[in-house]
């Protein structure tokens, strides 16, 4: 019946148009793909969600090898790595990166492929799908980078623990190069010609319970000593120290000026680390 087979051919073409309207959203969903390689003449075809992938107006003919090359950076490598699979197997699975033309952003890609053979066992045609894997990329980019700040992290932990270690064993050898200078100061006169040997030993012995403040302090378990100081004091007492002596018989062709502020207010701090950092601003300049 004429009819009959009319309506069946209607039905069919409708199923069939459902079918591939299907296909192309769960294509679009999945950033999934289909194509083909034509050995023979050396063109591509691409489903319309792979030109999409690659950020390509959507054509209905195919693509050449020159197209798809302009769209890989490491074409040339990547057709070793497939000559190389699919000369031991006749399946392709590998990831390579791509740039969309249309963004011209760089792009990772999984394709999966299998090769087809002719009578005289010649290639002749590979048929896969590829899918758009960069926000896959992306996140374990992000996880891999995570990893390695909580390794970072914990070293400095572990470096931390050392240096804490460290500064309590120096600490206990410090006291005694600290606190004995000053017991024998406060009972010497200044003319004494020990006098001012001893004070440079002292000075030296707060320089090395600075520095093991220091230590104290990237192991998070020391506390900075603070007190309410005169700033220009401090300033005054670099330009007399030993180091600044030094630093000006270096750089003889250098003059230095002070010019302190009179009426300058009362500060919090460590007198020991603002003059070291007077000093390292001095030497710096």
């Amino acid at each position: 019946n004429p009819g009959e087979a009319t309506q069946s051919a209607q039905a069919a073409s409708k199923a069939l148009l459902k079918s591939e309207a299907l296909l192309k959203y769960a294509q679009s969903i999945a950033h999934l793909g289909n194509w083909e390689y034509n050995y023979k003449s050396r063109t591509f075809w691409f489903s319309e969600e792979l030109f999409n992938i690659f950020g390509l107006k959507f054509k209905e003919h195919n693509c050449s090898l020159v197209v798809f090359q302009s769209l890989v950076p490491d074409f040339d490598q990547l057709q070793a790595r497939m000559a190389k699979v699919l000369k031991k197997r006749r399946f392709l699975d590998i990831e390579f990166m791509a740039r969309r033309q249309s963004d011209n952003c760089d792009i990772y890609l999984h394709a999966r492929a299998e090769l087809t053979r002719n009578e005289r066992g010649q290639a002749s045609k590979l048929t896969g799908v590829v899918q758009d894997i960069t926000d896959r990329k992306t996140i374990e980019t992000e996880r891999r980078e995570l990893r390695e700040r909580l390794a970072r992290s914990k070293k400095m932990e572990a470096l931390g623990l050392l240096a804490g270690g460290v500064a309590h064993d120096l600490n206990n050898v410090m006291l005694g190069i600290v606190s004995y200078p000053e017991f024998l100061l406060s009972r010497m006169k200044a003319d004494d010609p020990l006098y001012e040997p001893l004070k440079k030993i002292s000075e030296s012995g707060q320089k090395a319970a600075a520095t093991v403040e220091d230590l104290l302090t990237l192991a998070r378990r020391g506390v900075t000593t603070t007190e309410v100081l005169d700033f220009n004091a401090v300033v005054k007492e670099y330009l007399q120290s030993p180091e600044f002596m030094k630093l000006k018989s270096i750089h003889t062709g250098v003059q230095f000026f002070s010019k302190l502020e009179s009426t300058l207010l009362n500060l919090r701090g460590s007198a020991l680390h603002l003059k070291k950092t007077v000093m390292n601003l001095v030497s710096n300049a």
